[in-house]
């Protein structure tokens, strides 16, 4: 059999130009952004004022830990971990202080 060497042509080219970059939401969205969208939810759930107070008290020693606001491509696991140990080990902290202070 003898193989057709035609040559193909599209219906449609493809553009040789660079595609510009469109503003997506992810290059503008911050550590803040995300919360505020987040607790805008979890008020349409209907949690109570003190659930809601406790996210916003936690937002709050984040952003302690981390220096102020963070772009999303700054976010990662490590960042979290360290708040996380930090975080716990303050509350194991207090606890063990107040335990002591009830005990003399």
């Amino acid at each position: 059999m003898e193989k057709n060497n035609q040559k193909r042509v599209r219906k449609y080219s493809r553009s040789k130009t660079t595609p510009r970059q469109l503003k997506t939401e992810s290059n503008s969205l911050t550590l803040c952004s995300m919360f505020n969208k987040f607790m805008v939810f979890k008020e349409t759930e209907g949690l109570t004022e003190i659930t809601l107070n406790d996210y916003h008290k936690l937002i709050d020693y984040l952003l302690e830990y981390t220096g102020g606001d963070l772009p999303l491509e700054e976010l990662n696991l490590e960042l979290f971990r360290g708040f996380i140990s930090i975080y716990f080990m303050t509350k194991v902290y207090l606890l063990l202080l107040l335990i002591y202070e009830l005990e003399r």
